[in-house]
Formats: C-alpha cells, structure tokens, sequence
C-alpha cells in the first residue's frame, strides 16, 4: 500500500485521509491547499517534509496547535485519541 501512496498528489492524500474518518469535509484553503476538515481541526499533507499535519483551531482566530504524522494510521490514531477522552470525560464528571 505505501507503495501506491507514493504516486498520489495532495489532494488524493488528503481525500484517502477523508475515506478513513468519517465526518470531514474537503475544504481548499485560499492558497489553494487542499484540506480535510472535522470540525476544529484541519489535516493537510505537506509534500516536502512528507508527512501530514494536523491543525487543531481551523478557523479560529489566534495560534494553532499542530501534530506531524507520517502516515494515515498516525493522523486516524490522532483523531480516535481525541475521540476517547471525549468519551470518557462525561463519565468521569457524573461519577464526581
């Protein structure tokens, strides 16, 4: 498979990176970047460094947290983190 990732521009990066989470939309940005967006947070590919950032505070005013994974099971694990501590936050305050 990492094979075949090789020959894919940004915008099929960032469109594979849709297909394995649900709930983004495809957005690009005025300079022209293609973008896959959940909410809050952005994820591009950056050809140069070769790997995919995630901006957390898209379209927020004010800095930006910002996480490099190299790989899509990187930028999915990033996303089921986040998506774990939201499920438990809610329990652990009913608890208290």
């Amino acid at each position: 498979m990492e094979r075949d990732m090789r020959k894919l521009n940004a915008e099929q990066r960032v469109r594979a990176v849709l297909d394995a989470l649900p709930g983004g939309r495809f957005f690009s940005s005025a300079r022209g970047v293609p973008l896959a967006v959940f909410g809050d947070k952005s994820v591009c590919w950056f050809a140069k460094n070769q790997h995919y950032r995630i901006f957390h505070g898209f379209g927020v005013p004010g800095p930006q947290r910002r996480f490099d994974y190299p790989d899509i099971p990187g930028v999915v694990g990033h996303f089921d983190g986040l998506n774990a501590t939201k499920k438990c936050t809610p329990v652990v305050a009913a608890e208290q």
